[in-house]
């Protein structure tokens, strides 16, 4: 299981058993192949850029503690004022403490990340 493993199992398929291990030296070019195909492949994948497409974001009241100032008429104390935020954090597992919302949860399964056809670099 894994990307070397699956392209040699489909050249065994396509090529066909009987001609990849009556012969060694078959069975080695089929493994060369299919190591050179999954490098290949990865180094493809990790040569892009991988753009947020879509991200679904959090909002809600926060409000500021309330403090005490000095000064004429005496020591007072200011309200909580409310502040509108923005939270962007976003967690797969909902353990984002930042985002009120489900940890970040809902959010992470709302997103999509991918790879834009006109920015594939090629190699």
């Amino acid at each position: 299981m894994g990307l070397k493993s699956d392209i040699y199992d489909a050249l065994e398929k396509n090529i066909g058993k009987e001609h990849i291990k009556n012969s060694p030296e078959g069975k080695a070019k089929v493994d060369t192949l299919a190591d050179d195909l999954s490098k290949a492949i990865r180094d493809f994948i990790l040569a892009q850029t991988f753009r947020v497409d879509k991200l679904n974001a959090s909002t809600g009241p926060v409000k500021t503690l309330p403090g005490v100032t000095v000064g004429a008429p005496g020591p007072h104390t200011v309200p909580p004022i409310p502040i509108g935020i923005l939270t962007v954090e976003v967690d797969k597992d909902g353990q984002g403490t930042g985002n009120p919302v489900g940890g970040g949860l809902p959010q992470s399964n709302a997103s999509e990340v991918k790879l834009r056809k006109s920015e594939v670099k090629e190699m």
